[in-house]
């Protein structure tokens, strides 16, 4: 003859799996935000709710005029440190192209694209690249990009 089959759980046991269950759910998205840097919470019923927004890089390029590199560095410098410190800015690099050492390029991740959109309209970073544009070859180009969805590489 079987055991007879067990008593259904207490209250106690049901209030245990479920915080068990929402802090496990709360370890995995903080987890998950660690890697992305970018949830957006939000409440339906008091309950908080995480949800992903893709963070973007972005690339610019620059082509310096001979003889006002010092100028535009000391620009840059200007506007690197208030990104550093501005929202949803994750990290920034800028690069020169070996073949041609007037081309600049700066990679800077951004949590979300809104992020971005708010930096490029803060008052700081329109003037500071006013003035950057006036030393340059010509304006800047700025191109926001996102990771594919495909897991391709292409070189």
């Amino acid at each position: 003859m079987p055991p007879p089959p067990p008593p259904p759980p207490s209250f106690d046991e049901i209030d245990f799996a479920c915080a068990l269950l929402l802090f496990l759910s709360h370890l995995f998205f903080s987890i998950f935000h660690h890697q992305h840097h970018c949830i957006i919470e939000h409440y339906i019923n008091n309950i908080k709710v995480l949800e992903m927004s893709g963070t973007v890089r972005v690339l610019t390029e620059r082509i310096l005029v001979r003889g006002r590199e010092q100028a535009v560095k000391n620009i840059m410098e200007k506007i690197q440190s208030r990104a550093r410190s501005f929202p949803g800015f994750v990290k920034g690099e800028t690069l020169r192209d070996r073949a041609d050492p007037s081309l600049h390029i700066t990679l800077t991740d951004w949590e979300s694209h809104a992020h971005w959109n708010k930096w490029t309209s803060d008052p700081i970073f329109k003037d500071c690249v006013k003035e950057m544009d006036a030393l340059l070859l010509q304006p800047g180009t700025h191109r926001v990009l996102k990771k594919s969805q495909e897991n391709i590489f292409l070189l």
